[in-house]
């Protein structure tokens, strides 16, 4: 097993911490001016993958490193952390479906479907500060 470094993680929840900050200022954007501009609505969807893929990544590492064991695919990342009580199981089937957003916008499986983007905006910006404090909680007490 390699070793963890607790440097790595907190580096990972700066990044996260940013992005989300990003995507706080177009919190109160309604649907139509979403739709509306083509490049705001790229950079949205750019900012969403950055954040569930940077989780996914900060999953990987704590698996990985602190409890040697490998997800088997990103969903699994959510539910493997909640095997290992980083955060609540209950939690992890609440976030773990952000896999899945992260897919359809990166690989553009089918016509990306602007509500569900859209809607994952406010839910990201629920989730994630939730699931950073998981982690921080987690950090704190085991390194």
């Amino acid at each position: 097993m390699s070793s963890f470094k607790k440097e790595i993680a907190q580096s990972k929840i700066s990044e996260l911490k940013n992005y989300l900050i990003e995507l706080e200022k177009v919190a109160e954007l309604t649907f139509d001016d979403y739709l509306a501009d083509v490049f705001r609505k790229k950079g949205i969807e750019k900012t969403l993958i950055d954040i569930i893929q940077t989780a996914i990544d900060l999953n990987t590492y704590i698996l990985t490193r602190k409890f040697n064991t490998t997800p088997v695919d990103y969903f699994d990342t959510f539910i493997k952390m909640a095997q290992q009580e980083v955060f609540p199981f209950e939690f992890a089937k609440e976030i773990a479906p952000s896999a899945s957003l992260r897919n359809r916008l990166l690989h553009e499986y089918g016509k990306i479907n602007d509500h569900l983007v859209y809607s994952s905006i406010k839910k990201t910006l629920e989730e994630f500060p939730r699931y950073i404090a998981y982690i921080t909680e987690f950090l704190e007490k085991t390194c």
